[in-house]
């Protein structure tokens, strides 16, 4: 008579780390979607790298900016604008002129309040008003992408292969501690 060995693989479920994963999943999914979506209606989105508009719009915070026309910007704005097209800041506006298509804006740092004035900047360098930003949050983004790329936009392999490396750990140990092994000897 043959003897034959199975082995039963046991996986504790439970309900509520489930209910939790799937709702940040669903959560992630949702302000990713949103921003793509948002992108292709004339959202855009910024990641602040400076303290000139504290305390305000916080070091490190997301920006949603929309593109609106120079007749709906008010004083007290805020507006993301570039003057050469490469780098981009958030200040408030502090003046509007109409008849020359230019707005000026001014830092409202936390450290001087009476910040002078930046120079006029023409409308067409404007690239939306800010809507609303998130704090902090850019940071993570900043981070990562730091991670990845250097700062001249080119791939950093070691970066990469220690997210890459992070990732598969986690997903190795997780199946590692999740699951328990039975052994039903039979007859």
């Amino acid at each position: 008579m043959k003897n034959y060995n199975f082995q039963l693989v046991y996986k504790k479920y439970n309900k509520r780390n489930e209910i939790i994963k799937m709702s940040i999943f669903a959560i992630v999914f949702a302000i990713v979607l949103t921003l793509v979506a948002g992108y292709f209606v004339g959202y855009r989105v910024y990641i602040v790298q400076g303290r000139s508009s504290e305390p305000a719009i916080h070091y490190g915070s997301i920006v949603i900016d929309y593109k609106v026309p120079l007749e709906e910007l008010k004083v007290g704005d805020y507006v993301t604008f570039s003057r050469t097209g490469k780098s981009f800041v958030t200040h408030q506006i502090i003046e509007i002129d109409h008849a020359k298509d230019y707005i000026v804006t001014s830092q409202t740092t936390y450290y001087n309040p009476d910040a002078t004035p930046d120079s006029p900047i023409k409308y067409e360098n404007v690239y939306g008003k800010v809507m609303f930003s998130i704090p902090y949050i850019g940071q993570i983004f900043k981070s990562i992408r730091g991670l990845v790329l250097t700062p001249y936009n080119k791939i950093n392999i070691l970066g990469l292969m220690t997210l890459v490396l992070t990732i598969t750990a986690y997903f190795i140990f997780k199946k590692l501690i999740k699951t328990e092994t039975y052994t039903l000897k039979g007859h």
